[in-house]
């Protein structure tokens, strides 16, 4: 009888990445709620949001045709083919649960857009503003999804790049959204929040990936979206406080208030993926 040999227990299976994209997820949505509280139910939130707006109309004459062009991109067409194109580079990668989750993001995240911004209510606080509510903007949720579904579609190779090109394209969108007038700072800020919520829940219900901590090759540009966006929320937070604090709304506060809340887009949009570009490279079990 030969010797025994001692074995020692498995370790036990790490949480890998679920519990993280969950937890984002959840943050996202109570980001969407709170921007709700701040910004549509705040007499002060609202008074600025809509200085914003004003303060873009103001500046808008130079940039308009610019805008409306980015805005003319974003239909139903285009979802459609955002989700094609996304779907494809999947298969192709043979993955076909990816293909699912791409489809999941897009089409979950949009329609949860239509549904709040038909049932949210955007009260009376007896301001000379718009009631009609807006919150989430529409097109800053198509921009931000079809950017969301590029990063979890792309290889490991292009997903710092793809995220890069995603943030400044929903940057731009949800900035254009605000000089043609057709949206507030806040309600782009909730569209991207929306999104996020979304990419969350299918990485988080996705194949079970090696988890935040073998997410290496992404920490570098995760860190330096992150960081950019906590750079421009500060300079919108700064902005946010100059416009509440100011007397009367000249047209230099007007512009400030649009300038600030442009950098806050911005900001929400570095933010997202940065987050986005670390969780999917954790949720990605294959990582090629």
């Amino acid at each position: 009888m030969g010797p025994v040999v001692e074995t020692s227990p498995a370790p036990p299976a790490s949480l890998g990445h679920r519990a993280p994209a969950l937890v984002v997820a959840l943050l996202a949505g109570v980001g969407v709620a709170f921007v709700h509280l701040a910004f549509v139910t705040s007499v002060t939130g609202r008074q600025v949001d809509g200085a914003a707006l004003s303060g873009a109309e103001k500046v808008s004459g130079p940039v308009w045709e610019a805008a409306a062009h980015v805005l003319d991109v974003v239909s139903i067409p285009f979802v459609i083919v955002v989700v094609l194109v996304t779907m494809l580079m999947a298969v192709l990668r043979r993955r076909v649960a990816l293909a699912a989750q791409v489809a999941a993001l897009v089409i979950g995240a949009n329609v949860t857009t239509q549904i709040l911004k038909s049932y949210l209510v955007r009260p009376d606080l007896g301001l000379a503003d718009r009631i009609a509510n807006s919150l989430p903007s529409g097109h800053t949720t198509v921009a931000a999804s079809a950017g969301a579904a590029l990063v979890l579609a792309v290889p490991r190779r292009y997903r710092a790049v793809a995220a890069a090109i995603a943030a400044g394209y929903t940057t731009v969108t949800g900035v254009a959204t605000l000089i043609a007038g057709w949206h507030r700072p806040s309600d782009a800020v909730a569209a991207i929040g929306v999104v996020l919520a979304w990419a969350g829940l299918v990485a988080a219900f996705g194949p079970r990936g090696s988890g935040f901590g073998q997410a290496g090759h992404v920490r570098g540009p995760a860190a330096l979206l992150v960081g950019l966006a906590l750079v421009l929320g500060g300079l919108s937070a700064v902005a946010f406080l100059q416009v509440s604090e100011a007397p009367a709304l000249t047209d230099s506060v007007l512009v400030t208030a649009a300038a600030g809340g442009s950098l806050g887009i911005a900001a929400a949009a570095c933010g997202a993926f940065g987050v986005l570009v670390a969780m999917v490279a954790a949720a990605d079990p294959a990582d090629r």
